[in-house]
């Protein structure tokens, strides 16, 4: 008859766009805001319903269509919602924002995502993921991977903005991603790890095994000038000849060289003619070790270089590898890594011959060497404000609580200077 209504098989009246399939599916059929034509599907007819066995069902046909409908009178793009995944979305939000934001940012939002975000939720439909699975990822990131707290704020500032993206563009009716790191923040408050600092003996035993080594000699200048100037290690492979004053004994820091992934994938030496910060652009006294390290290694380049390598008009690089290119800062870290190994394991032959305690060096990277300068500078009285403007620091505090780190000699040397003068009694 062509008034009856349709029903399922349970007897229930279907309601308009609404039947039964066959299989026992339920379908819904429905026109989106693009004027195109849907369908939706669940093994449920309302949430009390059960699932047949073996099959899998999130939500119910009339739950899903409320959802639809609330979307459809929000202006909610459901097709695209329900039908692009993350992947495909951040992959249009990077392309969309090539013209805004700086290169070195979009690579390391790519690299950040495709390393923690792509394989594990990245493939899912927008619409599926919640604010409670990126908490879930990102607590995975901190409490079992081991990763700081920064790195995840800093993959949720490129997972947030792509998210943010496509609620602007209708897709989406909230951003999951706001808020996420909320939990981790307040968790580990004050738990930043200091970075350690050589002590003045572990950097001399380095330095000289440095200097007598058949495989690690080639950059015992490059460690001497880290050692003495608490340059970046992005810095020190960036300087250049001239801007090196011998006369005046000065370094003036004016810009940082990179060597990373463009979004192609491909490698490239990238100058960077800015700082990390505005205070990065310094002058830097040269100690009389570092301005004799800085000419041997000019005097190495002028005999082995024929053509100096250059990149946007900027050629005369100091540290050089045997292409005759400047190192990159990827390979100065490999080099310290097989340098420290190296060092442990010749110092726990001799300890055994000679029956005594090994001294080990910890791990170390060319940031230890900046950490170590800066240290050496407070443990001498050297004023805050002058290791401010070394380092290069906007702020004394930064220079004080992460990069200095005084041993327990220096403490006691400091106890000793005021013992008698303290009323204890």
């Amino acid at each position: 008859m062509s008034g009856e209504k349709r029903k399922d098989r349970k007897g229930r009246i279907l309601l308009r766009g609404e039947r039964q399939r066959e299989d026992g599916r339920y379908e819904y059929r429905f026109v989106d805001e693009s004027g195109e034509r849907q369908t939706i599907y669940s093994w449920k007819l309302v949430e009390t319903d059960n699932v047949p066995n073996g099959k899998r069902c999130a939500l119910a046909l009339r739950t899903m269509e409320k959802r639809v409908q609330q979307d459809i009178d929000d202006g909610i793009r459901v097709n695209e919602a329900d039908k692009v995944t993350a992947n495909e979305r951040f992959d249009k939000w990077i392309a969309d924002s090539k013209s805004v934001l700086d290169g070195d940012t979009l690579v390391s939002y790519s690299s950040l995502y495709n390393k923690h975000f792509r394989e594990s939720l990245g493939r899912r439909k927008l619409r599926n993921i919640r604010n409670s699975d990126i908490k879930r990822l990102y607590t995975e990131m901190v409490d079992e991977k081991g990763l700081s707290v920064s790195t995840v704020q800093a993959l949720n500032s490129a997972v947030s903005q792509m998210f943010q993206a496509a609620v602007d563009d209708d897709i989406l009716r909230k951003n999951p991603a706001i808020g996420a790191t909320f939990r981790l923040s307040t968790m580990h408050r004050g738990e930043k790890k200091l970075k350690d600092a050589l002590k003045p003996e572990e950097q001399a035993r380095l330095l000289e095994f440095v200097k007598d080594s058949a495989r690690f000699s080639r950059v015992y200048n490059l460690m001497v000038v880290l050692f003495g100037t608490g340059m970046r290690i992005s810095e020190a492979v960036g300087l250049v000849t001239g801007e090196c004053s011998f006369r005046s004994k000065s370094i003036h820091i004016r810009r940082e060289l990179r060597y990373r992934a463009g979004l192609d994938g491909h490698y490239s030496y990238k100058l960077k003619e800015k700082t990390k910060t505005e205070a990065g652009k310094r002058d830097i006294p040269m100690f009389p070790e570092v301005s004799a390290a800085l000419k041997d290694e000019i005097s190495k380049n002028r005999k082995k270089v024929e053509n100096p390598f250059e990149i946007d008009g900027v050629s005369g690089f100091i540290f050089l590898n045997n292409a005759g290119k400047p190192f990159t800062p990827s390979h100065v870290y490999d080099m310290m890594q097989a340098m420290v190994k190296a060092f442990n394991k010749e110092e726990t032959k001799n300890a055994i011959l000679e029956h005594r305690k090994p001294k080990l060096l910890p791990h170390m990277s060319p940031h230890t060497c900046r950490h170590s300068f800066a240290t050496r500078l407070h443990e001498n009285r050297v004023d805050p404000l002058t290791i401010k403007l070394v380092m290069g620091h906007e702020r004394y505090e930064t220079s004080a609580n992460t990069y200095t780190h005084p041993g327990f000699e220096v403490l006691l040397g400091g106890f000793d200077a005021v013992s008698g003068c303290m009323s204890l009694k």
